[in-house]
C-alpha cells in the first residue's frame, strides 16, 4: 500500500458550488418513483438537488489547479436537450 502523501505548506484548497440540478429521485436512489403494487393511480415523482461542485487547489509549486468532476462553462450548448430538460440547473 502506498504511503500517504501531504500538500507542502502554503497549499490552499476551495470547494466551488457551481449549482444544483434538480433531477429525479430515481437517477440518485434505486427504485425510488416506482410504482407501488396495486396503485391505480398515477403517484407525484420525488425530486432531488443534486450540488455541483469542483475544487481549486493552489500548490506553491505548481500553481492553481481546478479540479472539475464533469460539469461544463455553457451547460446549454453542452448537454443534449432532453436531459436539460430532464435535470434543469438551477
Amino acid at each position: 500500500m502506498a504511503e500517504p502523501r501531504t500538500l507542502p505548506p502554503g497549499s490552499k484548497l476551495w470547494l466551488l458550488n457551481l449549482g444544483f440540478l434538480d433531477i429525479d429521485a430515481a437517477y440518485v436512489l434505486s427504485g425510488s418513483n416506482v410504482p407501488r403494487p396495486g396503485t391505480k393511480i398515477p403517484h407525484e415523482h420525488e425530486n432531488r438537488q443534486c450540488l455541483m461542485i469542483a475544487g481549486l487547489l493552489y500548490h506553491p509549486h505548481v500553481g492553481l489547479v481546478l479540479f472539475d468532476a464533469g460539469s461544463c462553462e455553457d451547460v446549454i450548448k453542452s448537454w443534449n436537450e432532453e436531459f436539460f430538460e430532464c435535470a434543469p440547473r438551477t
